[in-house]
């Protein structure tokens, strides 16, 4: 494993993430200064989540055919440069240009990071992606805090301050870049010397990857369920104090962290199959005792659902680019884009749940999810039996 390569992508990846990070904290601000609508701040979420999630497989796909390693300074660049300009658009169509640029640097980034730390790893895939995820984590947490120190000193007009940031961390990339083409090449080369390649798809692959993404589209359904409702639950149903449901959110993102870099050597250790099962099967009853707690002990059960669902981030990255190891970048595309982009039409469904039955039925809903990703984790075959039916079939 290169870690000193995986450790610069995974910065990069932090710095495109905040980015992400940021985007939500200017809503407020925007609604404001261009006098909008909720529907029209609404959209702008939407457009910054299309661009940078649904259409990353568009980008795996292109990765995959082409050689794109400059996407890794270009997109992290054009993910802050994009960011930086929304405090100066004079106009709420140039605003939303903006976003969507930020969200393409965003989608370039991600299938071509993680397939160059895939192709980087060695024979500790898992534990190098929790390295490459962790720094994705930390940048969505690091961007709100960003945000709110550059709009406290200067107001809207503080987006400009990111543009440092970009700058230094694309330049920093650009540099960088030849010596980690140069490694990749050679890695390449050697995993694919002695392989014959099959030009027809293998369509044994297909079911398991459906299969995968129904799997990351719960868990993101869970995961941002989760964030949207524990501030809804604490704040506005038990109305408690707003500082102790950011707090919890702090706390659930933290120990996701955690539980990311921590989980990608135990995954390599015991198999991916086996700590998707632990995540899933532990998070009904963590959920359970988290909205049937008080006081301390919600915080040590908000922490736990948060490293338990976080850490297979990096698990199931691995487990796609495994399950499709002729097309790495559309795997990530498919896993890091659009399975979890498809997380924003979860909260949207249970946001109607509680409006028409009660935040608690939304609750009640969103604690049972995990059985479903159960059950679909039964039927889902490791990346070994699927490579060992299609190297039979290939034998044939």
């Amino acid at each position: 494993m290169h870690l000193l390569k995986i450790l610069f992508i995974s910065l990069g990846h932090m710095i495109t993430d905040i980015a992400q990070g940021a985007i939500p904290l200017f809503l407020p601000y925007l609604k404001d200064a261009f006098e909008l609508s909720y529907f029209a701040v609404g959209l702008i979420f939407l457009f910054s989540s299309f661009s940078s999630s649904i259409i990353q497989p568009l980008f795996g796909f292109i990765s995959d055919r082409y050689q794109c390693l400059w996407l890794l300074p270009a997109g992290c660049f054009l993910a802050i440069a994009g960011v930086s300009l929304i405090g100066f658009v004079p106009n709420y169509y140039l605003l939303l240009l903006t976003v969507t640029l930020s969200g393409l640097g965003v989608a370039g980034y991600h299938p071509e990071a993680s397939k160059a730390v895939f192709y980087l790893s060695g024979n500790k895939k898992a534990t190098a992606m929790s390295i490459f995820s962790l720094g994705g984590n930390l940048g969505f947490a690091l961007g709100p805090i960003i945000a709110a120190m550059f709009l406290g000193l200067y107001g809207l007009r503080g987006t400009g301050g990111f543009i440092a940031i970009g700058i230094i961390m694309g330049g920093l990339l650009l540099v960088l870049l030849p010596n980690i083409t140069k490694q990749i090449v050679y890695n390449k080369e050697i995993i694919n010397k002695g392989k014959r390649i099959n030009e027809k798809p293998k369509f044994i692959i297909t079911i398991p990857i459906i299969l995968l993404m129904l799997i990351v589209t719960i868990r993101s359904w869970t995961h941002m369920g989760l964030m949207m409702n524990i501030p809804l639950y604490y704040i506005d149903y038990l109305k408690m104090d707003t500082a102790y449901g950011s707090s919890l959110l702090t706390v659930f993102l933290m120990f996701g962290a955690v539980g990311t870099l921590i989980g990608g050597p135990i995954a390599d250790k015991l198999g991916l199959k086996t700590i998707l099962y632990a995540s899933f099967i532990s998070a009904l009853p963590l959920m359970y005792f988290l909205f049937n707690s008080s006081g301390f002990s919600t915080y040590i059960f908000t922490g736990f659902i948060g490293a338990s669902l976080i850490c297979t981030f990096s698990i199931t990255t691995v487990y796609a680019q495994k399950l499709m190891p002729e097309n790495i970048g559309l795997a990530s595309g498919l896993v890091l884009g659009f399975a979890i982009g498809t997380g924003g039409i979860g909260t949207t469904l249970l946001g109607l749940v509680a409006d028409n039955y009660g935040l608690m039925m939304a609750i009640r809903i969103l604690t049972y999810l995990p059985v479903l990703g159960v059950i679909l984790i039964s039927f889902l075959p490791s990346p070994d039996e699927v490579h060992e039916e299609v190297d039979d079939a290939v034998k044939v």
